[in-house]
């Protein structure tokens, strides 16, 4: 039995290296991805992979497979040569789960050097659903997800190179990061506490506590940034069940907390490159809620007011739906951004109801609609392909 399961996953990885090896965009040989400004989007859904938009008409261009698997990770090296993409492969009830990491090259459109592990392994367990941060002063990648202890390796050959526990315990689980590339720091968010984790010690060299928050285990970090020049640290929180959510900005140079504002249980931010600004959506939960605020807020951070920036869904031309805008991404020149509204992805239409859009690019200072992306549906009027996250890139000419 031990050498039939040992022949099994050697098959596998064999499959899974002359997959990936030549693994080409989705449709056609000749397709090759456009260059210059664009979206990656993580897609679920019948059609799983990354799938490639124009950052200004949403236009989709391509679809990278990844086994038929929703891609989970996702980071870019700082020319955005290399894209690294987990996932994960295979199932329990067919005996061999599988994690993967591989590094996608946009010049070849194709991943090379792919890396794949039982999930059953302690050692790499959680791969394939973790969150990736590339480290540019150790050229790794950083992997981390909804436990204590992150995962190093190589950038190159993505070979494993160790693993830490960030906090005290392992209760105290990982659930938002952000990389200082300036500082030459990560700050993971977990539970109660910022952790500054130290890229040239390779440690946790300080910790900032989230003065008066409730200790409430249903309560956490969502989503962590910094704003320009990095002095400030923005970040948004949930307290479950059924929220409110928390924003905060805090002085990263004395680790105080500057301010705090009310927000939806499970809001993410974009913070406009002047610095001025940062935009926040505001689903009262997203997929976890089923009572959304209707609202997209902007925070001053010179006033350090909190504004309602959109208020409905009416303007923004969604139809007949409430605006849930539970993901939302700043375009590097800061003259628009684009939200997910997730409702799309998980409602059928009936035969006469209009479809609603699932990306909207939207201009951060008029609020008017610049473009949608409407998905696909199959003949029951079901949503053949959701977005379920968002990265802005440059792909090379």
């Amino acid at each position: 039995m031990r050498r039939a399961s040992h022949v099994l996953a050697v098959l596998v990885l064999c499959a899974l290296a002359a997959l990936l090896a030549g693994c080409d965009l989705f449709g056609s040989d000749e397709s090759q991805l456009p260059g210059g400004p664009a979206l990656i989007a993580s897609m679920g859904g019948n059609t799983p992979g990354l799938r490639i938009f124009s950052s200004e008409t949403l236009e989709s261009s391509a679809l990278i497979e990844t086994d038929d698997r929703q891609p989970i990770g996702l980071a870019l090296s700082p020319e955005d040569e290399r894209w690294y993409v987990s996932w994960n492969l295979g199932s329990h009830s067919d005996g061999d789960p599988r994690d993967v990491l591989a590094i996608f090259d946009p010049a070849r459109e194709r991943f090379v050097k792919p890396r794949s592990w039982p999930d059953s392994s302690d050692v790499v367990r959680g791969v394939g659903n973790s969150r990736l941060i590339y480290d540019p002063v150790n050229d790794r990648i950083v992997a981390y997800a909804s436990r204590a202890t992150v995962q190093f390796f190589d950038a190159a050959s993505l070979e494993r190179k160790g693993r830490r526990m960030i906090g005290a315990t392992e209760e105290e689980v990982v659930e938002a990061a952000v990389l200082a590339e300036e500082r030459e720091e990560i700050y993971f968010g977990s539970y109660q506490e910022i952790h500054v984790y130290d890229l040239n010690k390779q440690e946790v060299t300080e910790t900032f506590s989230m003065e008066g928050r409730p200790v409430l285990q249903s309560s956490g970090f969502v989503e962590l940034a910094l704003s320009p020049g990095e002095r400030y640290l923005y970040g948004t929180m949930f307290r479950g069940p059924g929220g409110p959510g928390t924003f905060f900005m805090m002085d990263l140079s004395s680790g105080r907390i500057l301010t705090k504002k009310e927000v939806g249980s499970y809001a993410g931010i974009a913070v406009h490159p002047s610095g001025r600004y940062v935009y926040v959506d505001c689903p009262a939960g997203g997929m976890r809620e089923l009572i959304p605020t209707n609202k997209i807020l902007r925070f001053d951070t010179q006033a350090r007011e909190m504004e309602v920036f959109i208020d409905g869904h009416e303007g923004l031309g969604l139809p007949g739906r409430a605006l849930i805008a539970d993901k939302i991404t700043m375009l590097s020149g800061g003259e628009a951004f684009v939200i997910r509204n997730p409702v799309p992805a998980r409602t059928r239409l009936d035969e006469d109801e209009e479809a609603a859009p699932s990306l909207l690019v939207v201009d951060t200072e008029t609020k008017d609609v610049l473009a949608t992306y409407v998905p696909p549906r199959d003949e029951d009027g079901a949503v053949t392909g959701a977005v379920v996250d968002l990265a802005f890139t440059v792909v090379p000419e």
